[in-house]
């Protein structure tokens, strides 16, 4: 009987592990992480499934998104280009103060930084 028990507990203690498993990895690929990597100031990579924070210019992390222009309004001048990386993205190319990001359906983004200073944005959609 001891035996049966035993391999019943095993069975069962597999099954939990490999349920909260499920449930962590269905979590993280939802909406729930995604809005809860929003309110901590986060911006959340659907694609990826991670939550790029303000430190992804520091860490060069801060990717490239199909549609930069989507967060335009959150720009104003004198914003530091940290910011401006945040928002939008890796630059697709840069030449000298003028940074250009390139909508993946057409359209661009050009932004004048001087001194790691947004002077200007503009964001075709």
């Amino acid at each position: 009987m001891y035996v049966v028990m035993k391999t019943h507990t095993k069975i069962f203690l597999a099954l939990s592990m490999a349920t909260a498993a499920l449930g962590l990895y269905a979590f993280m690929q939802s909406g729930p992480y995604g809005r809860l990597c929003e309110q901590f100031g986060g911006k959340w990579a659907s694609v990826s499934s991670t939550c790029v924070t303000r430190s992804c210019y520091k860490n060069g992390t801060c990717g490239y998104w199909a549609n930069p222009a989507v967060r335009c309004d959150r720009l104003k001048t004198n914003d530091h280009i940290s910011e401006v990386y945040f928002q939008l993205g890796e630059p697709d190319r840069v030449d000298g103060n003028r940074y250009i990001w390139y909508e993946r359906k057409g359209g661009q983004v050009v932004a004048e930084i001087k001194h790691e200073s947004l002077k200007s944005l503009a964001c075709a959609t």
